[in-house]
């Protein structure tokens, strides 16, 4: 439940910073919320310390279908939820779980896909160590700013800022 609320509170903060409204950003959040609710299928296999295999793997990914199968049952959620939960681990350049591309996919899932990457790398998992948000935003930037829309990764790096308070910085004229 913590990967969902800290997701949901940094994707709305990118919401806020993109210019969203109000509404807008209660279906952000509400997406943002339930976009993982496929999980509950597979947490033993995630939560494994071993790396997993081909076929577990592939059960990790149907965690979207899953979802978005669950979410289509609720009467009165909103069709975007739904896409949301199906389209939150499709990347810009295509390398996603479904391979969609660019635009096609919807901007709550480039939002939340960007938020829930960030929030998985400066948290612990079974296999590795957390990160730093700056280190974390630093890979961002250097490894997969092509998979995030660039709007949503600048906003990313304004909010959380890649200097924390107190941080030394040495300027190219060699100021402090």
């Amino acid at each position: 439940i913590t990967h969902l609320v800290n997701t949901t509170i940094l994707s709305v903060e990118l919401g806020k910073g993109i210019g969203y409204n109000p509404s807008r950003l209660s279906e952000l959040g509400l997406a943002s919320f339930l976009h993982d609710i496929g999980m509950q299928e597979v947490f033993p296999i995630v939560y494994s310390k071993d790396k997993l295999s081909r076929s577990e793997y592939d059960r990790v990914k149907m965690h979207v279908v899953t979802g978005a199968n669950l979410m289509k049952e609720i009467e009165g959620l909103p069709q975007v939820v739904v896409d949301v939960c199906y389209q939150h681990h499709e990347r810009m350049t295509g390398d996603g779980y479904r391979k969609m591309v660019g635009q096609t996919i919807h901007e709550y899932a480039q939002i939340i896909g960007l938020s829930d990457t960030f929030e998985a790398i400066t948290h612990s998992r079974p296999y590795r160590k957390q990160k730093s948000s700056q280190v974390a935003i630093k890979e961002l930037i250097e490894t997969a700013s092509d998979d995030f829309d660039r709007n949503a990764l600048k906003v990313l790096v304004r909010r959380i800022g890649i200097y924390p308070v107190g941080t030394w910085v040495e300027l190219n004229t060699g100021e402090i």
